[in-house]
């Protein structure tokens, strides 16, 4: 009884002992198992930390590069609607010159048109003028031509009276003289004194008988000689 007491003893023990080492080596690998789930939830959660600071590292610099392009591209597009406020105004001003240089070459055209009109009015008012000067000119020059002819002729006319005159004067004063000196070429010493105070320009040449030629012109013809009769 007592041995079948021990044997249940020991039997139990031995039982309790092996639930014991069961339980003890469950709850030791219960451990070992949560202290792995807990390690590996730590490595876990540590690298979900360093996943999210990696994820906030990168949302900051995506940030700030979102910032950064931002800024750039305001930057960007305040200097591009500087630029096109630039070419904007460049451009309405090269408008305004075109407009004004239109404006003045349709002047100037305007002007260039009224001087040609102008120089064509004085053209053909010169050309007029200059063929009522031609005109007359030649009208002109017809009278002084036929004036020149009549003073000409007039002259001519004038210069034969004069000849005549001239002429019919000095036969005059040779006849007269003639007359007057003729009986003073009996002598020759009177007909030297005669020639030296009436004739001075024959005596200084020499010519000392001109009363001798005098007398000679007014002595009558001699009549001609008959040739001898055979």
């Amino acid at each position: 009884m007592s041995k079948a007491i021990v044997a249940i003893v020991i039997v139990l023990a031995l039982i309790l002992s092996g639930f014991l080492f069961f339980q003890v080596r469950e709850a030791r690998e219960a451990r070992e198992a949560e202290a792995a789930r807990v390690s590996a939830l730590q490595e876990e959660l540590a690298a979900k930390e360093q996943a999210a600071a990696e994820a906030e590292r990168l949302a900051r610099q995506q940030e700030e590069a979102r910032r950064l392009a931002e800024e750039r591209a305001r930057e960007e597009a305040e200097r591009e609607a500087a630029r096109l406020a630039r070419i904007q105004a460049e451009n309405e001003r090269i408008q305004r010159e075109r407009r004004e240089a239109e404006a003045r070459a349709r002047e100037a055209a305007a002007e260039l048109e009224r001087a040609r009109q102008e120089a064509e009015r004085i053209r053909t008012e010169a050309a007029q003028r200059q063929e009522e000067g031609e005109r007359r000119a030649a009208e002109l020059q017809a009278r002084l031509e036929a004036a020149h002819r009549a003073f000409e002729e007039a002259e001519r006319d004038r210069q034969e009276e004069i000849r005549r005159e001239a002429a019919r004067l000095a036969a005059q004063e040779r006849e007269r003289r003639r007359e007057a000196f003729a009986p003073a070429a009996a002598s020759p010493e009177e007909r030297v004194r005669v020639t030296r105070f009436i004739f001075p320009s024959d005596f200084r040449r020499g010519n000392h008988y001109i009363l001798d030629r005098l007398a000679a012109a007014s002595a009558p013809p001699q009549p001609t000689p008959l040739p001898p009769q055979e």
